[in-house]
């Protein structure tokens, strides 16, 4: 079910809808029920709730015509290109990169994150739209919010074993 827009836009990108947007079809439906505050309020608690169970609780959410959202892990690769240095699939340290270039004098090497506190592994919040029922579908791309990722990345720290989230 699609929730019709009650107001007409004014913005360039019309497929940008926010807590405002909805709250305006909601009032439609249900005149003076909430506040737009209050709106905003049961939301975010609602999804914060969401968020620690998929975080803490490895649990994979539903939602309704919009997909599967869960936890991922990947090993990291270590790989060699042709002249034997050393090529990850991880993030690059940028600021001990920094400082090996001042020592060497040369822009060549790059230092890498190597995730020991993860034992290796590459943790990701993952959307799994596949047997959802909309058009365009590879349009869409899910971007979680930077509390979302901030939270997953200090539960991480935290944890002395590896979480047991869907190995990709």
């Amino acid at each position: 079910m699609m929730i019709q827009m009650s107001r007409c836009r004014k913005h360039k990108n019309k497929i940008d809808y926010r807590t405002k947007d909805y709250y305006y079809a909601f009032n439609a439906k249900n005149p003076g029920k909430f506040s737009q505050k209050d709106y905003s309020k049961i939301l975010k608690t609602f999804f914060s709730l969401v968020i620690n169970k998929i975080i803490n609780n490895m649990f994979r959410f539903h939602f309704t015509g919009i997909g599967l959202f869960y936890i991922i892990k990947r090993k990291q690769q270590h790989k060699q290109d042709e002249n034997g240095d050393l090529v990850m699939d991880a993030g690059i340290n940028w600021p001990a990169t920094k400082e090996v270039w001042k020592t060497t004098g040369e822009k060549k090497k790059f230092v890498y994150y190597l995730n020991d506190h993860t034992f290796g592994h590459r943790y990701g919040i993952f959307w799994n739209s596949t047997k959802q029922n909309f058009v365009n579908k590879t349009f869409y791309a899910f971007l979680p919010a930077q509390k979302f990722q901030l939270q997953l990345s200090t539960t991480l720290y935290k944890v002395d074993k590896p979480l047991n989230a869907y190995m990709v």
